[in-house]
């Protein structure tokens, strides 16, 4: 399937512009309101901070690229086929590994570093 006719719905746009742009910028937000106001450990912004978080990491999982298939119509598997579908499954556990780990290492950083710095 060439990307040129490939059709995606109104929904799988919001989710891949959740999870690239509007959760990662929530999280960069969230992590400077932490250290500009020296919130406290474990306050009602590290929850949101924490349901953002989570919320990026489901739509990268929901938005997760599937094959078509139809009764009418079945795919024909070819090596080209499975070695994409197998990339985007890679990128996809990256995604949801580094992410987090990423997102995390900020949360530590703004409240034991930087709010100690500014």
């Amino acid at each position: 399937m060439d990307n040129e006719q490939e059709m995606t719905s109104f929904s799988g746009c919001l989710f891949r512009l959740f999870w690239i742009l509007v959760g990662p910028a929530f999280l960069l937000l969230c992590g400077l309101i932490i250290v500009v106001n020296r919130t406290s450990f474990l306050g009602i912004l590290d929850i949101f901070y924490g349901v953002i978080l989570i919320l990026t990491v489901v739509a990268r999982l929901v938005d997760k690229p599937r094959p078509e298939f139809s009764y009418s119509n079945p795919p024909v598997v070819t090596s080209a086929t499975e070695e994409k579908h197998n990339a985007e499954r890679r990128a996809v556990r990256l995604y949801i590994t580094i992410f987090p780990i990423a997102a995390i290492g900020l949360w530590l950083l703004a409240h034991f570093v930087l709010k100690r710095l500014f």
